[in-house]
């Protein structure tokens, strides 16, 4: 079942210590997994890229708080922004987000990731 947001300005208002990375991974998942059925209508998949690109333009805008946390939201957030890239390069800003998603989400392995493979955070 896809359920989409009337009010996609509301989502933007959101505490910025909310993470909709996984909101976002879930969408991506589901145009991808809907792509063939018949009630994936043209609207459908407008509404579910416009409420993907919502979740990724809050992402970008509070990137510096996820990453500030040195923990799993900057795992979680920088894995999201990458995903929106490459899932829907029709988004305007597609080519940003995965470029940054990416190269953040490269340094917070480096920084949350022991040699031995062990997590910083616990």
């Amino acid at each position: 079942i896809i359920i989409f947001v009337d009010d996609v300005q509301s989502l933007t208002a959101k505490s910025r210590k909310s993470s909709f990375s996984f909101c976002l991974i879930l969408d991506a998942f589901a145009r991808d997994v809907f792509s063939h059925a018949p009630g994936y209508t043209p609207e459908r998949r407008a509404s579910l890229l416009v409420f993907i690109a919502a979740h990724a333009q809050r992402i970008e805008a509070n990137l510096a708080w996820a990453l500030s946390t040195r923990s799993n939201h900057g795992i979680s957030e920088t894995s999201a922004l990458f995903l929106a890239g490459w899932a829907c390069p029709e988004l305007r800003g597609a080519n940003r987000w995965q470029r940054k998603g990416r190269k953040h989400l490269l340094q917070q392995i480096r920084q949350q990731f022991f040699a031995d493979g062990g997590y910083a955070m616990y």
